[in-house]
C-alpha cells in the first residue's frame, strides 16, 4: 500500500498539483511584463545547425532576412554538422540572393548538435545569440521580441512561443500539441515568478557574454538557460516572439524524439546544475525536479503502481486498481489502432510519450545518449 500512495502522490503532484499552484501563484502575484521595454537593437548572431538540411535552408534564411529587424544587425551563422547533401552550398547562394550577412561552417565529420552550436558561436561576435532549426518558421516580428527583452540587464536568457504545424493530421501530432500548449503555459507562470529555467531549442536567445560551451550530452534548450541562472541573471519567456514548428508525423517519431530528448537532458542537466545548483537555487532545483524531472520519471511511477496493484490483489482495492490500469492500457492501443473511442487518441499519445522517457532515462543513466541531431524529415 505504501508503493501505492507513493507512486500515486507523486504523479498527482507532478501532473495536477504543481501546474495548479503554478498557476494560482501567478493569478495571486502582481507581475510585470518584459513588453514595457524599448525595442533593442542589439547586434544579433542567429545559430543554425543544420545536417543535411539543403531542401529547406535556402527557405530558412529567407524567412530571417524577411523579419522586421535591421539587417545591418543581424548575421546568420549555418553551422553544417557533417552534412553529406547541398547544404553549404545552399546556404552560401541563399545568403547572396537575400542580402543578408551569412556565414557557413562546414563540420566534417558530423559531431553532433552541441559542437556545431559551439562552432557558430565561436564565429559569433555580437551582442545576443539567438538559436533555432531549419525547420522553423518565425512571425514577422519574432526576432525584434525575442531580443527585446535584454534591455533589461538581469535577463540573460529569452525563449520565444512555439505553435506546432499539425498538418500531417496523426492523432500523435494533434495531441503532442496539446502536451505542448501545456508546457508554454507553465512556463508562462514560471516567468511571471521569476522561476523559468527552460527554452524552446528552435526559438530562443542568450547573451553571448553568458554563452558557455554546450557538452555533447547537453543542448541549448536545457543546458544553457541552467548556465545564465547559475550566473545570476534571469531566465523569460516571450509571448509576442511567435514562432512555428513540426511535430513528429508518428508514434514512432514522436518516441525516438521523446528518447533522444530525455537521454539528453537528464543527463545535461544533472552533469551541468550539480550540487552547487542545489545548494544555492534550492526552489529552481524544485521547479526542474517537479516540471521536467518527474514528468521523465513518470512511466517508473506507474509501473510502481501496478506493482503495488498487484501485490495487494488478495484485497479488492488491488483487483479494482488493477482492472483501472489494464482498462487505461487497453484505451491507449485502441488510440494506436485508430478505434473511435472518448479520449483513446490522448491515452495512445501519452503512452507512447512515456515509453520514450523510460528509454530516455535508461539511457541517460547508462551513458548512452544519442549526440547527433537528424533532421525532422529523418526522424521516422
Amino acid at each position: 500500500m505504501i508503493l501505492i500512495l507513493t507512486a500515486s502522490v507523486s504523479l498527482a503532484v507532478i501532473w495536477i498539483g504543481y501546474p495548479c499552484l503554478l498557476f494560482l501563484l501567478a493569478r495571486l502575484t502582481h507581475h510585470g511584463s518584459e513588453s514595457h521595454l524599448r525595442p533593442s537593437e542589439f547586434t544579433a548572431g542567429i545559430v543554425i545547425a543544420a545536417h543535411n538540411e539543403g531542401e529547406r535552408i535556402a527557405e530558412r534564411i529567407s524567412n530571417i532576412a524577411a523579419m522586421c529587424y535591421p539587417p545591418d544587425k543581424v548575421t546568420i551563422i549555418v553551422a553544417s554538422d557533417g552534412s553529406t547533401d547541398n547544404t553549404v552550398d545552399a546556404a552560401r547562394t541563399s545568403g547572396t540572393e537575400c542580402g543578408v550577412n551569412v556565414v557557413v561552417h562546414d563540420l566534417q565529420p558530423q559531431e553532433g548538435r552541441a559542437a556545431a552550436h559551439n562552432a557558430a558561436v565561436a564565429l559569433a561576435d555580437c551582442d545576443v545569440l539567438v538559436f533555432t532549426d531549419a525547420e522553423t518558421v518565425f512571425d514577422r516580428n519574432c526576432l525584434t521580441e525575442l531580443i527585446r527583452p535584454f534591455s533589461d540587464p538581469t535577463i540573460g536568457f529569452a525563449s520565444g512561443v512555439l505553435s506546432w504545424d499539425n498538418s500531417m493530421n496523426e492523432a500523435i501530432s494533434q495531441h503532442a500539441g496539446l502536451y505542448w500548449r501545456l508546457e508554454l503555459a507553465m512556463r508562462r507562470w514560471e516567468t511571471s515568478l521569476g522561476v523559468n529555467v527552460f527554452g524552446s531549442g528552435a526559438c530562443c536567445a542568450v547573451r553571448r557574454s553568458l554563452y558557455s560551451s554546450i557538452p555533447t550530452t547537453g543542448d541549448i534548450d536545457f543546458t544553457t538557460p541552467l548556465d545564465v541562472v547559475k550566473q545570476g541573471h534571469r531566465c523569460v519567456q516571450v509571448e509576442g516572439a511567435l514562432a512555428m514548428d513540426q511535430t513528429p508525423s508518428s508514434a514512432r517519431a514522436e518516441f525516438r524524439a521523446r528518447v533522444r530528448m530525455t537521454s539528453k537532458n537528464l543527463r545535461g542537466t544533472i552533469g551541468r546544475w550539480g550540487v552547487q545548483g542545489v545548494l544555492h537555487h534550492p526552489i529552481l532545483t524544485g521547479v526542474l525536479l517537479l516540471h521536467k524531472i518527474g514528468r521523465w520519471f513518470t512511466p517508473f511511477f506507474g509501473i510502481a503502481l501496478v506493482l503495488g496493484s498487484i501485490l495487494i490483489l488478495p484485497h479488492n482495492t488491488g483487483w479494482i486498481l488493477l482492472t483501472v490500469e489494464i482498462g487505461a492500457l487497453l484505451l491507449a492501443v485502441a488510440g494506436g489502432m485508430g478505434v473511435p473511442i472518448p479520449l483513446a487518441s490522448p491515452a495512445w499519445s501519452f503512452l507512447v510519450a512515456n515509453c520514450g522517457f523510460a528509454v530516455g532515462v535508461l539511457k541517460a543513466i547508462s551513458g548512452s545518449v544519442q549526440t547527433f541531431y537528424l533532421p525532422l524529415n529523418q526522424r521516422t
